[in-house]
């Protein structure tokens, strides 16, 4: 059985979702949103093909109890950056973003057993210096 192709979708302020994890800088980094939390921002030149293609080759994350066939979120990595995917249209679409390791205090981060998952894929790809900078970088 082929899995399944997910779509990217980012947040679209026209139909009532106001923009996220957007800034005009050339790198991943983190700001904090109107309410105080950390949010992760891709860097201005990732673009809707580049994420679906991180979206469609990433690892899938669902936690205990998660019924749904669909994962709950879908993480992967590239230029060094961990990327963090959720749910736009369950089932179908997701959006994602810059993600901080098992260890941060805010914002969403993951588990440490997806941490590890990563950084073997890391390894099999021969990046896994790159991904371990960025979770020193952001525990």
């Amino acid at each position: 059985m082929e899995p399944m192709q997910w779509q990217y979708e980012p947040r679209d302020p026209e139909a009532g979702w106001p923009p996220k994890h957007r800034w005009h800088e050339n790198r991943a980094g983190f700001r904090y949103d109107p309410s105080g939390k950390i949010e992760g921002c891709c860097p201005a030149g990732m673009t809707p093909e580049k994420a679906a293609e991180l979206l469609n080759s990433g690892l899938e994350d669902s936690p205990r109890g998660w019924a749904r066939v669909h994962p709950k979120s879908i993480y992967n990595f590239h230029d060094g950056v961990v990327y963090k995917a959720v749910e736009t249209n369950p089932g179908k679409s997701y959006h994602g973003f810059p993600c901080k390791g098992p260890k941060s205090d805010g914002g969403r981060h993951m588990t440490a057993r997806m941490m590890q998952r990563i950084l073997k894929l890391a390894e099999e790809r021969g990046q896994r210096k790159a991904i371990e900078d960025w979770f020193n970088e952001h525990p």
